[in-house]
């Protein structure tokens, strides 16, 4: 029988995390949300903060000045669920330091990248970004169009990426393009240079405290060392980060179901009508009830998903993982539905943004899209049964 209780380790991460939401990310949550313009400042403060508090250190390997072996899923996990309760768009912006640096960097990295990119991974001062999707390409990786071709002691790179989390504030581009002659995919590590640009904010329906742009690359010159392993391995490394997303783009949806639930618990017993609080109305209990269960069955796949690919890591396996493509399904699924009863427990106040849950619904939405959409894992999931 598997044992998802949390080790003392994990449990104080859980409570440093759950203090720095609380003193400093929920405070500026609606801020960043209503913002006409995106908070950079804020943001960046942030992010700062939470290297000094050693959220990247996990994930970084001690030689390279970290405190993790680089594969430690539950500790981001946690981090990534705790700060999603706060904003759900801090929490998506941890996310992809995670998967260059832990997932990408620390396992297929030369040993010139690894010191070069690591250390300033783990203290902050490097703000990776994973350049994948394009206009015509997002979860069929195979059908990027970004394109490069070697000139010399240089790759010139050519395209365009879409939907980029940390985009414009980024100073690490992993980039995933194909070589003009042969077709074959590869992965570059590429920092800000003549020929690489970054849109301006999208303006998003939700996660509005991520910032996210395109990137165009313009002749963009790169040194032949940018380039992470072999030729024509880049797809390889863009799955294990996939892999490992999809895990977090689920804890992610458990922060945002479990705050959803713990509000709409909370203005239950407040909110009077017909002279005593709507939690004492069955139809209402029978929502908050529907409510735990998503959230609890949410929590437990997760789990699941983070012990199977932990425990199988090192095994030969079907990509995607069968838990992995579970959990992201279905929690993108039950997220929305768990932030939507907690708007109408809310009644017409959940639908103005006075309350949270209106920000929590619309949250709701976006990782059924990103990551690979909830019709992509309907897919992989009958595909790994079938196959």
């Amino acid at each position: 029988m598997l044992n998802f209780k949390f080790s003392q380790e994990h449990k104080m991460i859980e409570d440093s995390v759950k203090k720095f939401a609380k003193d400093k990310v929920k405070p500026l949550a609606e801020d960043f949300d209503q913002a006409t313009e995106f908070m950079t400042k804020e943001f960046l403060e942030i992010y700062k903060q939470e290297a000094e508090l050693g959220y990247f250190d996990i994930i970084i390997p001690e030689q390279y000045g970290g405190i993790g072996d680089g594969f430690d899923l539950l500790s981001c996990s946690i981090i990534h669920k705790e700060l999603a309760k706060a904003s759900a768009g801090i929490a998506l912006s941890y996310l992809p330091t995670v998967i260059v640096a832990g997932a990408i960097i620390a396992k297929f990295g030369s040993e010139k990248q690894k010191e070069k990119y690591l250390p300033g991974s783990a203290d902050g001062s490097i703000i990776p970004c994973l350049c994948v999707t394009e206009p015509n390409a997002g979860s069929d990786v195979s059908g990027i169009q970004a394109e490069f071709y070697k000139d010399g002691d240089a790759y010139i790179l050519n395209g365009s990426k879409q939907f980029i989390t940390n985009a414009p504030v980024s100073n690490l581009f992993y980039t995933l393009a194909k070589d003009r002659d042969t077709g074959k995919p590869c992965a570059f590590l590429i920092e800000p240079c003549e020929g690489l640009t970054t849109g301006s904010h999208l303006n998003k329906t939700g996660h509005r405290a991520s910032p996210t742009s395109e990137v165009f690359y313009d002749n963009c010159r790169i040194p032949l060392d940018s380039i992470v392993g072999e030729e024509g391995s880049g797809v390889e490394k863009s799955l294990m980060g996939i892999e490992m997303e999809r895990i977090f783009c689920g804890s992610i949806n458990l922060g945002i179901a479990e705050a959803s639930l713990e509000e709409s618990v909370k203005y239950a017993k407040e909110r009077m009508a017909f002279g005593k609080p709507i939690a004492n109305f069955q139809l209402v209990q029978l929502m908050i009830a529907n409510m735990s269960v998503g959230v609890e069955t949410i929590r437990n796949m997760l789990y699941f998903a983070i012990t199977d690919c932990i425990e199988n890591k090192d095994k030969p396996k079907k990509f995607p993982s069968l838990s992995t493509s579970i959990v992201k399904y279905y929690s993108g699924i039950t997220v929305q539905q768990v932030a939507s009863d907690g708007v109408q427990i809310h009644g017409g106040y959940g639908y103005i943004k006075e309350y949270p849950v209106e920000r929590y619904l619309r949250d709701s939405k976006l990782l059924q899209i990103g990551g690979g959409t909830s019709q992509i894992q309907a897919m992989m999931i009958a595909k790994n049964l079938l196959s």
